[in-house]
């Protein structure tokens, strides 16, 4: 009965544990997404501003007279290509930093199904360990079989069938020397 309770705990423990890593995996998910959008706006913001000082920057070549051919006009194509450039790297570092909080995620996930299998086979142990049917192993007479001695003390027999003898229980006996 309390082996059970115990089981019981574990698994709890192990379902709590799931719960809480899947929590965190949704936080860092939402997070990475929400910086992702962050460098998205911040990417369009930058092209705006870009565009704004090229526009700037042709007027003032317009108003002092100088036609837009040769440098003028390189000097134009250099802006806007530097204005891409940044855009660019502000909008790649946010998908990065995305990429970064699925893995994360995905990691903790991971633990929490890892301690979810951890809390069932916990369990099975403890089932095992303690159940009328099995051997209690870690108390003294907890038929343990040793090589052909027959008249052992062990758990009898038990809600479950199975023999705590080792002359009792062929399978035991065969299965070990």
């Amino acid at each position: 009965m309390a082996s059970d309770f115990a089981s019981f705990l574990t698994v709890l423990a192990g379902l709590e544990a799931n719960r809480q890593e899947r929590l965190e995996a949704k936080a860092i998910k939402k997070q990475g997404r929400r910086e992702a959008e962050e460098a998205a706006e911040e990417s369009r913001r930058q092209r705006i501003e870009g565009r704004k000082f090229k526009a700037r920057q042709k007027l003032a070549f317009l108003k002092s007279g100088v036609s837009l051919e040769g440098s003028p006009l390189l000097a134009l194509e250099e802006t806007q290509a530097e204005v891409n450039r940044r855009s660019e790297r502000i909008r790649q570092a946010g998908e990065s930093q995305f990429q970064f909080a699925r893995t994360r995620a995905k990691i903790h996930r991971s633990r929490g199904r890892a301690a979810l299998l951890g809390s069932f086979a916990q369990a099975a142990q403890l089932n095992a360990a303690t159940s009328p049917g099995g051997r209690d192993y870690g108390k003294p007479g907890g038929g343990f079989v040793t090589g052909g001695v027959s008249g052992s003390s062990g758990g009898g027999m038990g809600a479950r069938g199975g023999g705590g003898s080792a002359s009792g229980n062929k399978s035991a006996k065969s299965g070990r020397k």
